[in-house]
């Protein structure tokens, strides 16, 4: 996956995209405050240094567990994307 946005995250930054999530679980209606735990995305884009002396790499189509907060949400196009750091990052899905 290799969606071109528009924008090019510069330094250790990179682009996602957030995963939707459905807003119930079993039945449960989720509030949007608890909205604001760790968020399932797709990578869209690496910044330059995002990697550097780094492991594992990240690269774009991946799916990530990022920290919802400390990232910054964008509209471009109608859809959501988030700007945030690799530290923000707290693993890899492996399926």
């Amino acid at each position: 996956m290799n969606e071109d946005i528009g924008l090019t995250p510069l330094g250790e930054y990179i682009i996602v995209k957030p995963i939707q999530e459905s807003d119930t679980i079993g039945g449960v209606y989720i509030p949007d405050t608890a909205k604001e735990l760790p968020t399932k995305a797709i990578i869209i884009s690496v910044g330059d240094e995002a990697n550097k002396e780094k492991s594992p790499t990240l690269t774009a189509g991946q799916k990530i567990l990022i920290a919802y907060k400390g990232a910054v949400s964008v509209m471009i196009g109608g859809d959501t994307y988030m700007v945030t750091t690799r530290d923000n990052v707290f693993g890899l899905f492996t399926n």
